[in-house]
């Protein structure tokens, strides 16, 4: 009889159902006051219901044992009951008809699940004796794949004959002891729903509400309830927006989280940055508008006016006990992030520091709109983080904050201390952290998005942790998209996770089999390197007659519908970019740039196959313009490391403008086959420098080989320095050099890759 020790059911049915009840004697009805929450009923008669407590009874009740850190958040008992089919289905049949008049739009096109599998067939049924109580929570859900998960709770009340364990819903997300009388976000909803009734409402999204269960005082009988979930499946998203998130309606999201001194500030620009993601300092945010005299503002002040006021009743201008956290309300959170989103646009993604800061707010970020890949925890020692908070300083004209050690020339003079970085405030802060944000660990580990990273060390050591532990999350994102042959291709071969590409429109993955050489895996959206013209460059004529080799082809696939995967055999050798580095003779460095300047002549002088891409510098303009009127041009690629900065749209349209103008005084040079991306870490050389053969060949199309030269001239110049950049170029052109046609090429390939 039972499955298990915990789990259990029955071979029987244990209700005699009672004949259907006519149309319209059911009915859904909203909690008033709590949105997404409704009563439903009756979806058991009070004989069915007595009938369901005697065979729970005989099954056997048992204390629930927590694995969860800290305190417990019930103190009833409950029995793991697999529901048998007859009772699911019944339930099941029952209930849709009202379910499917519940709205779940606001977490994305789902649709409630066929059959019995509507309800989530694990029950948990609880018994509370007097006293025992089931504690202020959120419920999380169950994701049964990614296109199938749990988006409505349902609580069924068994009986009614008890006084007060009324459900307690927080409509504004926090509770009394967490806030202060008088405050909007502690409102409180009690429902006592009668025996047969179901309590259904929004466990994942906007509309999840938390929640408790009171204790009910001492009567001869206990409180009975069932607690399940109702399932909802929807159409596979796009391979293309699971692995690379571009769209202006939905954003790729990555949470940092940490106790103050942990070093997000630091990791939020400099992960933005390298992701080509926007980064929100939620913080500076609500800093920057406070100081604006936006309508917005006026509400914020209003908040923090009648906040202080509350505080000074409660405890005295002066009291001696910790005043409650001075987080802002959720719906003006809220909307102030909406702020920040309004001129996104397109982007891969972004960054987010100061948000969500409890678990009501990250209901915010669930949905189709969000594509949360990772929720970052930088676990830092103590010492550590009060060595960074001593030594803290914000430029007031950007809100940046910085070490007082690593201010930058531009700001200095210019940095003040932040007045919640003093002593007093940093322990109120610390206490926030523990109560309200340490918890969302516990969330997102439920979840399978939370990584916890070592943030003890040198800024640069952290954020390739953090990179690196992003593109292995990437990686189980794609493994679950695999068509069949892909899966078998790739085999058992292991894969660390690494992404080795520095594009943003691919992704690539090294897995190296237990003997012969290894495989990469690439990975392109529609908008990014056509893989489909480099698998038929790969397995051309002109390919096997270059003086270079290239990769060998294996195969190209489709992952989600719209991801093109091409594998390749990795070519012997080493990287160009590795042995530039490592290389500190002038007649190495000197071996090395001239080889560079021969492997692209081999290129320039080859015969291009049928079916590249041909672009004339007109159509190359067009291009970047259009990127930048869509918003497509990464904001990294106007950094310091690509060429002088620039920030701001206006900006990088009068550097258009002053390409275009200049490319109108330059002829039309002739077409080459391009490599079309040549920098150094795309290519093998021998243990003299020579270079041997050539890897990404996405780019390979038709065009002005001064598109590689400025490539090929940035890629030296960032590895090598200005000199041996110099000396490419002299090895590429000598006397024939035309700087102004590589000024333009230069320029606009800042608008292009």
């Amino acid at each position: 009889m039972a499955a298990t020790s915990l789990l259990r059911t029955t071979p029987v049915c244990p209700i005699d159902f009672e004949p259907p009840l006519p149309p319209g004697a059911r009915t859904l009805q909203p909690v008033e006051g709590v949105p997404g929450a409704y009563l439903l009923a009756p979806v058991l008669s009070r004989a069915e219901c007595e009938q369901l407590i005697a065979a729970s009874e005989a099954l056997g009740y048992a204390p629930k044992k927590s694995r969860r850190s800290g305190p417990p958040i019930r103190t009833n008992t409950r029995l793991l009951y697999e529901a048998h089919p007859g009772l699911s289905d019944t339930l099941a049949q029952r209930m849709r008809p009202h379910l499917e008049a519940i709205d779940v739009r606001t977490v994305g096109p789902w649709r409630l699940a066929e059959g019995s599998r509507l309800l989530n067939e694990r029950w948990r049924m609880n018994r509370y004796a007097a006293g025992e109580e089931f504690f202020p929570h959120f419920d999380t859900g169950y994701e049964l794949s990614r296109d199938c998960r749990s988006l409505l709770s349902v609580i069924l009340y068994l009986n009614d004959d008890f006084d007060e364990g009324e459900t307690v819903f927080f409509p504004g997300g926090q509770t009394r002891d967490h806030m202060l009388p008088g405050d909007a976000d502690a409102r409180e909803v009690r429902v006592r729903p009668a025996a047969g009734t179901a309590l259904v409402f929004h466990h994942f999204g906007p509309l999840n509400p938390r929640h408790s269960g009171l204790a009910p005082v001492p009567r001869p009988r206990s409180k009975y309830v069932i607690r399940t979930d109702v399932f909802y499946t929807r159409p596979p998203p796009p391979g293309s927006a699971t692995l690379f998130g571009r769209s202006p309606s939905s954003h790729r999201c990555v949470v940092l989280l940490g106790p103050p001194g942990a070093g997000k500030s630091t990791q939020l620009r400099q992960v933005s940055q390298a992701l080509g993601y926007t980064g929100i300092d939620f913080g500076h945010c609500i800093r920057s508008e406070s100081a604006s005299t936006s309508e917005l503002s006026a509400r914020i002040q209003q908040f923090r006016r009648k906040r202080s006021a509350l505080q000074d009743a409660a405890f005295g201008a002066t009291g001696e006990h910790r005043r409650p956290s001075g987080w802002l309300p959720n719906a003006l959170c809220l909307e102030l992030l909406e702020k920040q989103l309004e001129g996104l646009g397109l982007t891969s993604g972004v960054v987010l520091d100061g948000f969500p800061r409890m678990r009501s707010q990250s209901n915010f970020l669930e949905g189709d709109r969000w594509q949360l890949l990772a929720a970052i925890h930088l676990r830092v020692d103590d010492a550590t983080r009060a060595e960074r908070l001593q030594g803290r300083t914000l430029d007031p004209t950007t809100g940046q904050t910085f070490h007082a050690g690593q201010v930058p020339p531009a700001a200095e003079g210019s940095v003040i201390r932040r007045p919640e970085d003093a002593p007093g405030s940093v322990q109120a802060r610390m206490v926030d952290w523990e109560q309200d944000t340490r918890p969302l660990l516990e969330h997102y580990a439920k979840r399978g998005v939370a990584v916890d990273v070592d943030g003890g060390g040198s800024p640069e050591a952290v954020t390739r942790a953090i990179l690196h532990a992003l593109s292995r999350r990437l990686l189980e994102e794609a493994v679950a998209l695999f068509p069949p042959a892909l899966a078998t291709l790739l085999g058992e071969a292991p894969c660390d996770g690494v992404n080795h590409s520095s594009r943003l429109d691919s992704l690539v993955f090294r897995y190296p089999p237990p003997s012969g050489p290894a495989l990469y895996l690439k990975l392109a959206p529609p908008w990014g390197a056509p893989l489909a013209t480099e698998a038929t460059f790969l397995q051309s004529e002109t390919a096997r007659r270059l003086a270079l080799q290239v990769p060998v082809f294996r195969g190209l696939f489709t992952l989600g519908g719209d991801v093109q995967a091409l594998v390749t055999e990795e070519l012997p050798g080493a990287s160009a970019k590795r042995v530039a580095q490592a290389w500190a003779q002038d007649s190495e460095r000197a071996a090395l740039v001239r080889h560079l300047a021969e492997a692209l002549r081999a290129f320039h002088t080859a015969s291009p196959p049928g079916g590249l891409a041909r672009y004339a510098l007109p159509s190359l303009l067009q291009r970047a313009r259009e990127r930048l009127q869509r918003g497509d041009v990464p904001p990294r690629n106007f950094t310091a490391k690509y060429g002088p900065p620039l920030e701001g749209i206006e900006a990088l349209t009068r550097e258009l403008d002053r390409l275009e103008s200049a490319a109108r005084m330059l002829p039309e040079g002739p077409h080459v086959l391009l490599h079309g991306d040549p920098c150094l870490p795309n290519f093998r050389v021998d243990s003299t420098g020579a270079f041997t053969g050539c890897l990404d060949l996405s780019g390979a199309d038709e065009g002005d080989r001064y598109w590689d030269l400025a490539l090929a001239h940035w890629s030296v110049k960032h590895n090598l320095g200005e000199r041996w950049a110099e000396a490419f170029l002299e090895a590429s052109c000598g006397d024939t050099l035309d700087r102004d046609r590589l000024s333009v090429f230069s320029g606009l390939r800042r608008f292009l890759v």
